[in-house]
């Protein structure tokens, strides 16, 4: 597996979002996303500057067509662009051998086995686990990249089946300086 940061979207699209190597986080694809930005608005710090909007750039961004929702979230105290795209775009983080999504099932197992950053050698690799966290149930699952890559249901991944331990993985993306 490739060492990095990346945003797995709800149809299996792929950005990378380590922003130690990139110019972008997790947190501002998000946010680009979710209120529909271009890149030059990345580069308005009117836009881009603070995670609360104001309601001048509500305004602005409501007569551009963005989603209410999408302001809403964005007009509360300190909102988390992260959260958003978890909670209400279906989008998949992943950092390091970590990855947190709202729902865990049979379509975020697909989207995770076809990302490209699997390296040759991983679907027999037992010897690294990458670490599943679903934000919907607050459950982790450790699971070593053979056993992930040749699994065919979430509910095999959840349950432990093949030989690996299914419960008790860390749960990095809540604790305090670990988003």
């Amino acid at each position: 597996m490739e060492n990095g940061e990346w945003w797995i979207d709800n149809t299996g699209n792929e950005t990378f979002a380590d922003g130690d190597v990139g110019d972008t986080n997790h947190e501002m694809e998000a946010r680009r996303a979710a209120l529909e930005l271009s890149d030059a608005d990345v580069d308005d710090e009117e836009l881009f500057g603070n995670r609360q909007l104001t309601p001048a750039q509500v305004k602005k961004l409501r007569a551009r067509g963005v989603d209410e929702n999408a302001l809403s979230f964005f007009s509360k105290r300190n909102p988390d662009a992260r959260d958003y795209a978890l909670e209400h775009m279906g989008w998949m983080r992943i950092k390091g051998t970590s990855v947190e999504v709202r729902v865990f099932d049979d379509k975020a197992l697909r989207r995770l086995q076809r990302a490209d950053f699997w390296e040759e050698g991983d679907e027999e690799d037992d010897d690294h686990e990458l670490y599943i966290e679903e934000q919907s149930t607050r459950k982790t699952w450790s699971v070593p990249f053979s056993k992930l890559l040749g699994t065919t249901t979430a509910a095999e991944v959840k349950l432990g089946r093949g030989g690996f331990a299914g419960v008790g993985a860390r749960s990095w993306m809540r604790q305090p300086g670990g988003r």
